[in-house]
């Protein structure tokens, strides 16, 4: 007798007729789920992968793809993985795209001349071979420096921005100075309601 068979009410679309369920189950949902991954990868929507592969709803196919990527793909190769997924998607659309970017024209002469018709499909290859090289680490990397300047580095900037050299200051004295003349002594009043 059969363990499991393709149950469209089923929410993984495979039955279980075990009691306690089984590898081979398992290993059929999991196929399964790998199947529709394959499907998505192509351009199929959810409703064509459940359609397609026995899932009662689209819903139910999209649930049973993410459940087997959690169980199977939780290692450190899951990033890997999804990287090569997305690789492969990039693939197909450069493929799609590039016979219409590298389209050549001819004048009248029979001379290659430019092709403005081709110029969004060029833009589209750039944007998805930018994508592909952020998404495989291709790109030099961004350098950050940061730092904590010291008064004196601040104080050279500042000059050089300003193109000169900040005056030295020294303190003076303010009892250094010859314009006043202070004198010890003691003030009287010759008022005798206001006493100092």
């Amino acid at each position: 007798m059969p363990s499991l068979r393709q149950d469209p009410t089923e929410p993984t679309g495979i039955k279980d007729l075990t009691p306690h369920g089984n590898s081979e189950v398992k290993r059929a949902r999991s196929r399964k789920a790998n199947a529709a991954l394959n499907l998505r990868k192509y351009g199929a929507t959810w409703d064509e992968v459940a359609t397609t592969l026995g899932y009662p709803t689209a819903r139910s196919a999209l649930v049973a793809t993410e459940r087997a990527l959690e169980k199977e793909h939780h290692t450190a190769e899951t990033k890997a993985f999804i990287r090569q997924l997305i690789s492969e998607q990039f693939d197909l659309l450069l493929g799609s795209v590039m016979p219409w970017a590298v389209q050549e024209k001819h004048n009248d002469a029979g001379e290659k001349i430019p092709n403005p018709d081709a110029l969004p499909y060029l833009d589209r290859v750039v944007r998805i071979l930018d994508r592909k090289a952020k998404l495989h680490g291709a790109d030099a990397p961004t350098e950050f420096i940061v730092s904590s300047p010291s008064m004196a580095d601040i104080e050279q900037w500042v000059s050089e921005v300003t193109g000169t050299a900040a005056p030295d200051v020294d303190e003076a004295d303010i009892f250094d100075d010859d314009r006043y003349q202070i004198t010890t002594g003691e003030v009287v009043s010759t008022d005798d309601t206001h006493p100092v």
